[in-house]
């Protein structure tokens, strides 16, 4: 007798257990990715949700004040791109942090040099960044380096100082966020 066949017979009269609401006790895994749950993906969308109501603002401090800048920066935030609305921005953003632990956005700026020879940028948009990998490298001044492959096999080294680089649970690794 095969094991199968000893289990059905031994075990033929079992039933599913009651629950207090009714609902069959019945669970599955989702193996490796906690992301492929339809709970989680809900959960996460509320999050989303709600930090799309947040309106950005670029502000400086003065002694205890907090005093709004309208400048290039408040402008980028207003209308990050021309394909996107700040929710959908600050959307893309998030579910990239919460599905990567890092979002990557790719500010456009032009530099100009002034009369003291300071340069002042002026921000024209921002591009959330979304690779399939991403190594960190340096030069042999030191410099870091991010270089990124995105899913269309396109590939790009990009100064690791020209990008806005948001971890989330940034404890590991040094350079990545997540687990």
């Amino acid at each position: 007798m095969g094991v199968w066949s000893y289990i059905k017979q031994k075990f033929n009269t079992v039933r599913y257990a009651q629950a207090l609401n009714g609902y069959t006790p019945i669970f599955s895994q989702f193996g490796q990715d906690i992301y492929a749950s339809d709970i989680v993906q809900s959960v996460i969308d509320c999050i989303v949700t709600e930090m799309c109501k947040l309106r950005p603002m670029h502000i400086i401090k003065k002694d205890r004040d907090s005093i709004p800048v309208n400048d290039s920066i408040q402008k980028v935030l207003n209308n990050p791109n021309d394909m996107m609305t700040t929710h959908d921005f600050i959307s893309k953003i998030m579910w990239n942090l919460f599905l990567n632990y890092n979002s990557f956005i790719y500010p456009v700026y032009d530099v100009r040099t002034n009369a003291d020879g300071s340069e002042t940028r002026t921000y024209k948009a921002l591009y959330p960044l979304q690779p399939n990998q991403a190594s960190f490298v340096e030069d042999s001044a030191g410099s870091l380096f991010v270089k990124m492959r995105f899913g269309n096999g396109f590939e790009t080294t990009l100064p690791y100082e020209s990008l806005i680089h948001v971890r989330y649970r940034y404890s590991v690794n040094e350079y990545m966020g997540g687990n």
